[in-house]
């Protein structure tokens, strides 16, 4: 209960104070008691039901914290739903008296600009598509003040080297936090690029962009082949993580927790590779992964590109089946209003000379939207079925 003088409820307060008797009756809780369950996205398929223990998220409070760089006095705003695992970006507060700006009702990109105005928020976050969006929405109207922000944050899904660069040209002077992590981890997160690696990178490394930044304290990491076997520095691989802000397993599907948490360790099914220095490179879900004449392709490294052509606004690719080469590689592409008669042919003439053979999009689709969930991940499964459907000729 919050009240305040001026609000009317302090009567009401001092009314359950006269009520009470003696301390309140806390339950006996265990570090290992389930705190709350939480669905997955389902951008790979049905979505799974998440069961946090007490000392997983308590862990991913202070961690977070201390990898954010968060103080008492900073505002903290979070645009989205607290229905699922980003409730846990509502309680960080919890660990450090920080102000937190809670939305209400469906999320307004304008009115999450004027909040951060209103309320002088200090760090901000935003997922690639809301942070794409804000950079759009800031350039048509300059006349937000985000004079209060320090820092943004932005990750849950990758994010092009392209609008890293938008990002840092559009929030001048504000530092940028780019995070990974995932419902399993309790949001924990795995990784950080820091501002300073921002900075290094744009001034002489821009490949580094491409990284979501070195492992947290919290976690240890290894990339492993098919066979659960490590795999040497700079091969890719699947995502192995162990540490202790991790899910208890999945709510009522035993055989689906045996497999994702082998010996400890946490299966991902994120694809990647870790450089001698440390630094994660998200390559993509293992679902994605393209198969095409034999070729591994990941589609994010052929969006990556195909976002850098002038007359793109978004993008999605996926792989279809293929009676030659097994599969296709297919882009679903959004068109910017100003270049509406772009073509598909002209979109795969751009890739030529930046992509491989197997990695170039044998089909463009043009779509006015594509589909995406309640925290504006990308539902590639939805794409994949649709366009295996007959959308692509």
């Amino acid at each position: 209960i919050g009240y305040g003088a001026g609000h009317g409820l302090e009567r009401d307060y001092e009314s359950l104070l006269a009520k009470a008797e003696g301390e309140p009756h806390w339950p006996a809780l265990a570090p290992d008691d389930i705190l709350f369950v939480s669905y997955t996205s389902g951008t790979t398929g049905v979505p799974k039901g998440v069961m946090l223990p007490q000392q997983s998220s308590v862990n991913c409070i202070v961690h977070s914290l201390s990898h954010f760089g968060f103080g008492p006095d900073d505002v903290w705003s979070v645009p989205g739903s607290s229905a699922w695992v980003l409730v846990m970006c509502y309680v960080l507060g919890l660990g450090n008296g920080m102000t937190t700006i809670v939305p209400d009702g469906g999320f307004n990109l304008p009115a999450y600009l004027r909040d951060i105005e209103r309320f002088r928020v200090t760090v901000g976050f935003m997922v690639p598509t809301v942070l794409h969006r804000a950079i759009t929405e800031i350039r048509a109207n300059q006349d937000y003040d985000l004079s209060s922000l320090r820092m943004m944050v932005y990750g849950s899904s990758p994010a092009t080297p392209k609008l890293i660069r938008d990002a840092r040209a559009t929030f001048k002077g504000i530092k940028l936090l780019q995070i990974y992590g995932m419902t399993e981890t309790a949001a924990g997160w795995i990784s950080y690029l820091t501002d300073a690696d921002h900075e290094h990178a744009l001034r002489e490394e821009i490949e580094l962009l491409k990284s979501v930044g070195r492992i947290s304290m919290s976690y240890d990491c290894s990339i492993r082949d098919e066979a659960g076997q490590p795999v040497p520095i700079g091969q890719s691989g699947e995502i192995w993580l162990r540490g202790n802000t991790m899910m208890k397993g999945y709510r009522n599907l035993p055989e689906a927790t045996a497999e994702a948490m082998p010996d400890g360790w946490l299966r991902t099914n994120d694809i990647g590779r870790l450089d001698e220095r440390g630094y994660l490179y998200l390559l993509d879900r293992q679902k994605f992964l393209i198969i095409t004449g034999a070729v591994k392709v990941f589609p994010t490294t052929v969006e990556a590109i195909l976002v850098e052509h002038p007359a793109v606004e978004e993008v999605a690719v996926v792989g279809v089946p293929h009676t030659e080469w097994g599969e296709a590689v297919v882009a679903v592409v959004v068109r910017k209003p100003s270049h509406s008669d772009v073509t598909g042919q002209a979109l795969i003439d751009f890739c030529h000379g930046r992509l491989s053979r197997p990695e170039t999009p044998k089909h463009v689709v043009f779509v006015d939207e594509l589909p995406k969930t309640s925290n504006a991940k990308l539902k590639k499964g939805e794409l994949k079925k649709w366009l295996s459907g007959g959308a692509v000729p």
